[in-house]
């Protein structure tokens, strides 16, 4: 009779026992859960890449003759996986004994957009205005399809074909010249070693009703890093147009430019 009561009593703790080890098991599992959850996971890439370069120089005399030439000139690219983006900036400012010798404002943006492994196709918008040629605002919208010939870290190499719309304002002109023409593009670059780069851009645009009617622009610099972010440029950028719609307009531009810049 004595024996039940003690029966019973072993079969609670034994129960009580059970019950601790499940509950310690199922604290062990959440903490674990729980930690995995809130180890730090790495940050994920970034959607766009970005890149570029900003120059800039300023240069004056005073003597005989008084001069002064102010340059500043920007560069950015951001770049994904099947996409490329490229904005440019260009400010040219001269003057010789009080008079403006040169002003020039220029803007381009340029989307490219990958097809293949090599091809491509572009958009681009130009925007520019002269003073000096009484050019009130110009403007190119332009789009294609490209091939990179070479792609490499080094040695980059590509052409782009295309087709723009042009339209140019001059202040002394009461008509806008509106033309349409084709487009020939050449980018190359090359690092020649650690510190010193290459890089040369060549425009060719005929009209598409004459082709003796057309312009071009070539656009190249020398770069020498004299530090990792830091360096010294040289730089000629011609432009030339067979046929410029006002008088004022010379038919050859050519600029030199020496400039300090910062790559970022």
């Amino acid at each position: 009779m004595n024996q039940h009561p003690k029966r019973f009593g072993n079969w609670k703790l034994g129960f009580g026992i059970w019950c601790l080890v499940l509950c310690l098991c199922v604290f062990v599992v959440i903490e674990t859960v729980v930690w995995a959850e809130e180890k730090p996971k790495p940050p994920p890439p970034p959607l766009i890449k970005w890149s570029g370069t900003i120059e800039s120089s300023f240069s004056s005399s005073i003597g005989r003759i008084d001069t002064s030439n102010t340059t500043f000139k920007s560069d950015t690219y951001g770049e994904t996986k099947n996409l490329k983006l490229y904005s440019g900036l260009l400010y040219l400012r001269g003057k010789s004994e009080n008079k403006l010798t040169s002003f020039q404002r220029r803007a381009e943006i340029k989307g490219d957009r990958k097809l293949a492994s090599n091809f491509y196709g572009y958009l681009q918008q130009v925007f520019n205005d002269n003073q000096v040629s009484k050019l009130k605002m110009g403007s190119r919208s332009s789009g294609g399809f490209g091939y990179h010939f070479i792609k490499t870290n080094d040695l980059k190499e590509s052409v782009d074909i295309g087709a723009s719309y042009n339209s140019e304002e001059y202040e002394n002109l009461t008509l806008r010249k509106r033309t349409y023409s084709y487009q020939f593009i050449n980018s190359f670059y090359w690092k020649i070693t650690k510190g010193l780069e290459l890089y040369h851009k060549y425009e060719y645009l005929p009209n598409t009703k004459d082709f003796k009617e057309f312009r071009s622009r070539s656009d190249g610099s020398v770069k020498l890093y004299l530090g990792k972010h830091l360096y010294s440029s040289f730089g000629i950028i011609n432009e030339y147009e067979r046929k410029p719609a006002s008088p004022t307009t010379p038919k050859h531009k050519g600029t030199i430019l020496i400039t300090i810049g910062f790559r970022f």
